[in-house]
Order: structure tokens, then sequence, then C-alpha cells
């Protein structure tokens, strides 16, 4: 039994060998390659294209992420928290939305600037209300940005 478990994990090993070996080699060389398999015959034969690698970046293919996506992260990991503000003030100017605004207000709130927190969740809250169907967890979740930016007023 031995012997089989010997050689059956010979074989896996083998076999992934096999398959990481010519993604490893394309990775090292300054050359893509490219297979173009010809089945013409019954020996289908393999040819190589060779791509020469240039150093511009490859085309998108999808839109680059809008600016509430960077200001979202820049509140959740805490980094540059006044870049994430006019991110947002940037993008509730072109479309507001209360999910933006309400973040909008949770950034002011973390930058004690509890007069505009006070303002912006109002907004956020009365956006809330006006959609259809009107978001009950926006709602609470303003008026309780409302309350904190109230209780540091004082």
């Amino acid at each position: 039994m031995s012997k089989f478990t010997r050689f059956f994990s010979a074989g896996i090993a083998l076999v992934a060998f096999a398959l990481a070996a010519p993604a490893a080699q394309a990775q090292t060389t300054d050359f893509a390659s490219v297979s173009l398999a010809s089945s013409t015959s019954v020996e289908s034969s393999s040819r190589s294209l060779a791509l020469p690698a240039t150093d511009e970046p490859t085309q998108r293919l999808s839109a680059p992420p809008a600016p509430e996506v960077h200001a979202a992260y820049y509140n959740d990991a805490h980094k540059d928290l006044h870049q994430a503000l006019a991110w947002m003030q940037e993008t509730n100017a072109l479309h507001p939305e209360y999910w933006n605004v309400y973040a909008e207000a949770r950034i002011r709130l973390q930058l004690k600037d509890y007069a505009g927190a006070h303002a912006t969740a109002q907004a956020a809250k009365k956006l809330a209300l006006a959609a259809s169907p009107p978001n009950a967890d926006y709602v609470r979740s303003s008026e309780e940005v409302v309350a904190q930016a109230t209780s540091k007023l004082k």
C-alpha cells in the first residue's frame, strides 16, 4: 500500500510541476508566449508566438471606481479623512443619495465638524425617507448621528 501511495504522490507532483512550469517561465521572461494549436492534421502541432512585453498598462475593461468608493475605503481604513470628505462632497454635489450623504455625515462626525455632521445627517434622513421604499435603517442611523452631533455641540 505504501508503494502505491508513493507512486500516486509522485504522479501528483509531476502533474503539478508540468502545469506550473510554463506559467513560471512566462513570468520570468521578457516575452509572453501564446500557444496556437493547429488541428488541421491528425498530429496537432503547437506553435509559439512571441509578443514583446511593454511597460504600458493594459487597457481596462471596466471603469475606475467612483470617488465614493475611495472615500468609503479611506474612512474604513482610517486614512486621510479630509480627502475622504472631499470625495464625498464631490459625489454628493453630483448625485446625492442617502447612503452617500450619511457616509459624509459620519466622516464629518469623525473630523469633529459637529454642526456639519448634524446638517448632513438631517439631509440623509430626509433622503432616506423620500426613497421608495423608505429605508428605515438609514433613517435610524442618521438619527443616531444627529443625536451624537447634538450632544457634542452642547
